[in-house]
């Protein structure tokens, strides 16, 4: 397993056992894992396969995973969680002050960062009580706090095509193709799961549409168009058949948890 998803298991971990992320998400995320490598380890084997853990079992598990990764990545990681939740949940932010309380009085919390994360509860509690400063500030400072101290890249998925099956090898592989802001087609040989929730196989009918798992870099115009640069080797490593995990796309082929597109015909 890379140190980016031993980092991400760490990450997991701290936002399931703070009540920050649903222990749903985390067997997920094992589940995907386990369908996209050869020989996944017996203790991403052992979350995949949990049957109603509860959210102090599940963070242990991750943590299993996780073995010795950077803390300070997996922090910034764990940001980056907080602030797509408070991002989603704008209630959330007061929960959060004392989640980052906590951490910082059990060392968990980089150096540089743990006097502004002691801080935030008693600045809320402050405002609350009309002793001192705004709440409205103090929600501010927080999500500012969130942007700017979290790990900036925001992981998404791109629509692609699967044009046929390729492969009944375990758990099944799908020929796709991804056409670029440019109008070239890449290929990709991906496992079914990896890239679609349906039960693909040799019988079904093709193309079909799926989701090819990124991480966008950046966005730019390109000849008087807006264009987005991703990386498909994050999180889930899927590169092309000419071993490119770099690509410049249309925006109308980004996929996020807040914006699912509709399908369009297929080309």
């Amino acid at each position: 397993m890379t140190p980016e998803l031993r980092e991400q298991a760490g990450a997991l971990a701290l936002a399931v056992e703070h009540g920050l992320t649903e222990k749903r998400e985390a067997i997920d995320w094992a589940c995907e894992l386990v369908a996209r490598e050869a020989s996944p380890s017996p203790e991403l084997l052992e979350l995949a396969g949990a049957v109603r853990p509860n959210p102090p079992d599940v963070a242990r598990m991750l943590r299993a995973i996780a073995a010795r990764p950077d803390p300070d990545l997996v922090f910034r990681k764990f940001l980056a969680r907080v602030r797509d939740a408070v991002r989603a949940r704008a209630d959330i932010w007061r929960v959060v002050t004392h989640v980052l309380e906590e951490l910082a009085i059990q060392g968990q919390v980089p150096a540089p960062l743990a006097g502004r994360c002691f801080g935030f509860d008693d600045e809320r509690s402050l405002a609350d009580e009309g002793v001192y400063g705004t709440v409205d500030a103090v929600e501010a400072d927080v999500r500012a706090f969130l942007e700017t101290e979290s790990e900036p890249s925001e992981l998404t998925s791109l629509l692609a095509w699967a044009k046929r099956f390729v492969d009944d090898a375990q758990p099944g592989w799908v020929e796709c193709e991804l056409t670029d802001a440019e109008g070239k087609v890449h290929l990709f040989r991906e496992k079914v799961p990896v890239v679609t929730s349906e039960n693909l196989d040799a019988s079904s009918t093709y193309p079909r549409p799926v989701t090819l798992a990124c991480q966008i870099r950046g966005q730019r115009t390109s000849s008087g168009h807006a264009v987005v640069e991703v990386d498909t080797s994050q999180p889930w490593g899927i590169e092309s058949t000419e071993g490119r995990t770099s690509f410049v796309v249309a925006p109308q082929l980004l996929v996020t948890a807040e914006r699912r597109l509709a399908v369009p015909e297929n080309p």
